[in-house]
């Protein structure tokens, strides 16, 4: 009888402990799913914030781009009134004002270790360089003869404010000459200070920039 009953208190002891154990068993592994989708739904909001975020730097770096191509155009192709930007005879107009400015200086200078007197040069308007031919100032007869000598088949209009002397007065206007193809100053270049794509359509001829 004793034996039955050990037999019989042994099973049932065995019976509690696997459902026991069937219960953590599937306790863990409802933690374990629960986890994994706790897991899951995170990368999940991970990447999509990811994404947005990409998106979001993707949009500002395009924005940031039109604008910065959009202020290059507005800066590159000011255009006078029907008048196209012209990178080309700008470049030519600087390059001649220049030619005209040294020679002036030039001259003026070697006239001046010579002994020899030297007068200003000032113009009130832009006048024909071809018109220097028989002048009888030596400064505006250099200048057309260098040009000459350059083989210039378009010596253009200038203004000329070339003060031999300069004094240390602060509202003395700096010499400068001007230079253009077309008595309209079309495509003006400068020196001192030439001419560039954010003046060009702004200069006029007798006023410095």
């Amino acid at each position: 009888m004793k034996k039955i009953l050990s037999i019989m208190l042994a099973a049932v002891m065995s019976a509690i402990c696997l459902t026991a154990c069937g219960d953590s068993s599937s306790t863990a592994d409802s933690k374990n799913s629960n986890s994994s989708s706790s897991s899951s739904a995170a990368e999940s909001t991970t990447t999509t914030t990811s994404k947005a975020e990409t998106t979001t730097t993707t949009t500002e770096a395009t924005t940031t781009t039109q604008e910065t191509t959009t202020t290059q155009q507005t800066t590159s192709k000011v255009e006078r009134v029907g008048i196209p930007y012209n990178a080309a005879k700008i470049q030519l107009a600087n390059a001649t004002a220049k030619f005209i400015f040294t020679t002036l200086n030039t001259t003026s200078s070697d006239m001046i270790l010579e002994g020899e007197s030297v007068d200003s040069v000032m113009t009130d308007k832009p006048v024909p360089v071809d018109s220097f031919k028989d002048s009888t100032d030596p400064l505006l007869k250099a200048v057309y003869d260098a040009l000459n000598n350059m083989g210039t088949t378009n010596y253009g209009y200038v203004y000329i404010h070339f003060d031999v002397i300069l004094d240390d007065d602060a509202e003395q206007t700096p010499n400068f000459v001007q230079w253009s193809e077309d008595p309209t100053g079309t495509y003006i270049g400068q020196y001192l200070d030439p001419v560039d794509a954010t003046n060009w359509s702004t200069i006029q001829f007798g006023i410095k920039q």
